[in-house]
């Protein structure tokens, strides 16, 4: 292997094992809840950017049998034997690793769910789903579905004391799949059985392509 071609893989080794490293970082946040027990949203965290310097010396060792070998140090190593001459070189990388924004830096979608009770007999709500994206368009003819989460909603029951493993027959969407119109907006039913137990809560969330959002309604008063 050339001095060049060893440099060459032993400085892309370095950064690559950096951006591992910053990627890693930066996927520990993601892993945040992004709703508190009651269903509020959380704050996340992105890194924008990292800022880095690295200083490494990069020796050529030839021994006294004719090998050559070559070596990377991030410090000054230690004087080399009687029985090799050393020749090396010092560096200093810097840089800077800079965040994408999600979409490459296009308008990002975003998504809401509302819920409101619907006419009759206060088990029936409306579901409204409002698409649009971060520089303030409203997306039309997009679809998007509309599904009750167990899972959140066992947890988010489990904060009242409510033991719930999964909704009640009658509990269900009247659509699951919905296409938002001109004004980006789009509507369902949500019914509640009767049996569900006070204080359970119903999660129900939506989904458009990457963009997710969800409510929490309280399935009967306590």
């Amino acid at each position: 292997m050339s001095t060049d071609r060893f440099v060459q893989d032993s400085i892309e080794d370095t950064l690559l094992a950096l951006a591992t490293g910053l990627r890693e970082a930066q996927e520990a946040l993601n892993e945040s809840p992004p709703l508190d027990a009651y269903g509020r949203p959380l704050p996340s965290y992105q890194i924008p950017w990292l800022d880095f310097e690295i200083n490494t010396r990069i020796e050529t060792v030839r021994q006294s049998d004719g090998r050559t070998i070559f070596r990377v140090a991030l410090s000054k190593p230690a004087g080399g034997s009687s029985s090799s001459s050393t020749q090396s070189l010092d560096s200093k990388l810097s840089g800077r690793f800079v965040a994408v924004p999600p979409g490459d830096g296009m308008p990002v979608a975003r998504l809401l769910v509302t819920a409101q009770q619907a006419e009759g007999d206060g088990r029936t709500l409306r579901i409204g789903i409002q698409l649009g994206n971060s520089a303030g368009e409203l997306l039309a003819d997009r679809r998007v579905e509309v599904n009750i989460d167990p899972g959140a909603s066992q947890a988010l029951s489990a904060v009242n004391n409510v033991a719930f493993d999964r909704p009640q027959g009658g509990t269900l969407l009247a659509e699951a799949v919905l296409v938002t119109g001109a004004d980006g907006t789009a509507g369902t039913l949500l019914s509640i059985d009767p049996k569900e137990p006070a204080g359970a809560i119903i999660v129900v969330t939506a989904q458009a392509g990457a963009a997710k959002a969800s409510t929490s309604i309280p399935a009967a008063k306590p």
